[in-house]
């Protein structure tokens, strides 16, 4: 063990072990602080019951502000961060932890702080004691006359027991701040090593809810992997770093350009001021905008709102060179490039920008003029940033009436939900939920996930009133229910009991829509024309169509739209007679989400075999009936896509034939086979050919082609982000314009591009 203050200095008494000595008492000063915080920290978190997750929460930031007494010990820090991990990622069941955590946490580092800390408290006033002794001793017999033998005798031989005593007491004092220094590191650790200990053994059931997300963690770890080795080659590659500095006039005399952005790059902006400084920003134009900043990190600033306004010209007497204006209506703005070849790219730019931007639709410019307030929000497929679009789209969610709690124990403000079900949960039953595996509950977070349009509607169409009007409406109020911070085992229990068991599901037909919820339209009409004739040429070439293949958008009454309101079960002739299969059947083809929902729950069949005289499932049966919301309800509920009728089509071939191009994509994504071929041995790619529909010829291509681009070892398994971009259109006008998805196309020129 080596000792972190030296003996020798420490016997010499030098300013260098002073200054050592006071360096290690703040340093122990600093740990008995942090650790007392932390001791009551978790003392607030065993007293807290019912709070138990703030305090949690709290004692997770208390340990995480010991971790930074630890700033140089790698050690320290890495096992720390794995802990903090780990208990955030369980903090929802710390109620089992408590007494684990008064033994190891409040106990240990009590008995530490009042053992180990005050005896070095005790040898520290000791020494501070004798050194004043000490201090005095020295100061007498410097004082002596040299006159007087009897009194400098005296004197010297008190300075010799006294620097004798301040020797042993300054070592003793020196070896408990060494042992401390060393023994806090093993203290601190262990008990923590207990605590998380402690986690593995209460926490069992963890796995549960991390084994859905094991896949996931192997592809980070090849991820992982892969960064590493990438990591190796580029500090091979930074250690020819300065050969760059060859590069350099060419890096400069280039400003560069990424996706939704002509031109960005370092101008001279003149200001307005009476002074007329120059100075120097940063300036992208994007958009159909210009917009800058300074180097530091802060918000855009809207040069030109709308390129259309605005004309550039060089400014050849100004006195500066390589200057240029940007003359818009009342207003110049008067910038300086670095070159003149640089000022010739921005003058190139702007006028691509410009004739760029008049040819931009109507329907884009709320798009384009938004201008997000940081720099790096250029994303095509959201319009507002993250946090303002999770907020909004948390709350359209929460905004449904019931879904402002959560729908099994009633808690507030929920954040999770079960988008087969149609509910929205607090964390702690989202956490069972996802432990009944994703054939009963299918479960995303309103604030972390991604959530297709589709699955907003099938939200929007349930919610905790009406699934709850199924799934408890024979729930007794004397029954032990889930409710907010009571026991796990019965949050468990009643969740099991309410979807795995199904012990509260009447089976009388018309419970969730008896007269008191009012219906919603499924959505709304509105006018347009087809989707495939804002395509590029060269994603209509990709899949092998001339842009000349579509001609003008038509008026018809054939849209993908969803234009049918949910009937109330009493309205259905014979509902009440008939069994839980025939009814998810006549639901699905009614468009109605909450009837289907019953049935499920009363047992109906999603997947029945189809016996010679059997025509249909509930799933070919929502295509037929054109609902896409019904569509989306029975493939999260387990539905399978490529099942076919007694005539072997598919529902890819019935939305096919019925001219669904927002059906068409759904199933495509969710994995058909276009393939597969009926008794009259036609394929869905024959049918949309003969119907003469633009749309879904360029969807079922488009899904062939990323196909063969996946296969190829050229891709290896990422397709071709055509696919997506077309696809995430498709979906989006499905759901929000359906009506610009019209079926009628020229067959001449459909045929034309087989």
């Amino acid at each position: 063990m080596i000792p972190k203050i030296s003996f020798d200095e420490c016997l010499k008494d030098s300013p260098r072990f002073r200054a050592s000595l006071e360096d290690v008492e703040v340093n122990i000063f600093d740990l008995e602080c942090r650790l007392e915080k932390l001791v009551k920290l978790c003392s607030a978190m065993v007293e807290a019951g019912k709070v138990f997750n703030a305090a949690t929460g709290a004692f997770v930031s208390g340990i995480n502000d010991v971790k930074k007494h630890f700033d140089n010990d790698k050690l320290v820090e890495d096992y720390f961060d794995k802990f903090i991990r780990s208990l955030k990622d369980v903090q929802s069941y710390h109620s089992i932890l408590i007494d684990q955590a008064n033994r190891t946490i409040c106990k240990s580092y009590s008995e530490f702080l009042k053992g180990d800390l005050k005896k070095v408290k005790d040898t520290k006033r000791a020494f501070y004691k004798i050194s004043e002794d000490f201090d005095t001793s020295l100061n007498k017999h410097a004082q002596v006359s040299r006159s007087k033998a009897m009194e400098a005798e005296e004197a010297g031989n008190l300075l010799i027991a006294t620097r004798s005593a301040f020797g042993h007491t300054a070592l003793d004092y020196v070896k408990e701040l060494n042992m401390i220094q060393s023994a806090k590191r093993h203290e601190i650790l262990n008990n923590m090593m207990s605590f998380m200990h402690a986690q593995f053994t209460y926490f069992h059931q963890g796995y549960d809810l991390l084994r859905d997300r094991q896949p996931q963690l192997k592809q980070l770890a090849v991820k992982l992997d892969a960064i590493s080795k990438m990591n190796i080659e580029g500090q091979k590659e930074m250690e020819r770093r300065h050969a760059m500095v060859e590069k350099l006039d060419e890096i400069w005399n280039n400003p560069c350009g990424r996706d939704l952005i002509d031109m960005e790059g370092y101008l001279y902006k003149r200001a307005n001021n009476a002074f007329k400084s120059w100075h120097r920003r940063w300036f992208t134009l994007r958009n159909n905008q210009l917009v800058y900043q300074k180097r530091s990190k802060d918000d855009c600033t809207i040069a030109v709102e709308d390129l259309r306004l605005c004309t550039v010209k060089f400014a050849d007497d100004c006195e500066r060179r390589f200057c240029f204006d940007v003359v818009l209506p009342g207003k110049t703005i008067a910038l300086q490039a670095d070159s003149e070849s640089i000022r010739k790219k921005w003058s190139t730019a702007f006028a691509e920008g410009i004739n760029s931007a008049f040819n931009i639709s109507p329907s884009n410019d709320v798009k384009n003029t938004y201008i997000s307030n940081t720099a790096n929000s250029t994303e095509d497929d959201s319009i507002l940033p993250s946090t303002s679009r999770n907020v909004s789209f948390r709350s359209t969610i929460q905004g449904i009436p019931g879904n402002e709690i959560c729908c099994d124990c009633r808690n507030k403000d929920p954040t999770w939900a079960s988008i087969n079900l149609g509910v929205t949960l607090c964390i702690e039953c989202s956490g069972v939920h996802r432990s009944l595996g994703v054939h009963i509950s299918k479960v995303r977070s309103l604030t972390l996930d991604a959530w297709e349009p589709e699955t907003l509607k099938v939200m929007d169409q349930l919610g905790n009133i009406i699934t709850n009007s199924i799934y408890e409406a024979n729930a007794d109020v004397t029954m032990t229910r889930a409710k907010p911070g009571c026991l796990q085992s019965v949050r468990l229990s009643w969740i099991r009991d309410k979807y795995v068991n199904r012990k509260f599901v009447s089976q009388e037909p018309g419970s969730p829509t008896s007269g008191t919820l009012k219906r919603r339209r499924l959505s709304q009409r509105s006018s347009g024309g087809s989707l495939c004739s804002g395509l590029s040429a060269e994603t209509l070439a990709a899949v092998g169509i001339p842009p000349s293949a579509f001609g003008e958008d038509n008026d018809s009454d054939n849209s993908d739209a969803e234009i049918l309101d949910e009937p109330p079960p009493d309205k259905v002739k014979g509902w009440k007679s008939l069994d839980a299969n025939a009814r998810l059947i006549k639901a699905s083809g009614l468009g109605n989400v909450s009837m289907a929902l019953e049935a499920l729950a009363q047992g109906g069949n999603i997947n029945p075999s189809i016996p010679s005289d059997a025509r249909t499932t509930p799933l070919h049966e929502a295509v037929a009936g054109g609902s896409l919301t019904t569509v989306e309800f029975l493939l999260l509920n387990g539905s399978k896509v490529n099942s076919q009728d007694a005539n072997g089509r598919t529902p890819l071939h019935i939305a096919t034939d019925k001219g669904y191009t927002g059906f068409v994509c759904l199933m495509l994504k969710r994995g058909a086979d276009q393939d597969i071929k009926d008794k009259n041995g036609q394929n869905v790619l024959s049918i949309s050919i003969n119907k003469a529909n633009a749309d879904i010829v360029t969807l079922l291509r488009l899904a062939k082609l990323n196909k063969e681009m996946k296969e190829s070892s050229d891709y290896g398994n990422q397709g071709d982000e055509t696919f997506q971009d077309v696809f995430r259109d498709f979906t989006n006008m499905a759901s929000n314009n359906p009506d610009k998805l019209n079926r009628n196309q020229s067959s001449d020129n459909i045929e034309s591009t087989v």
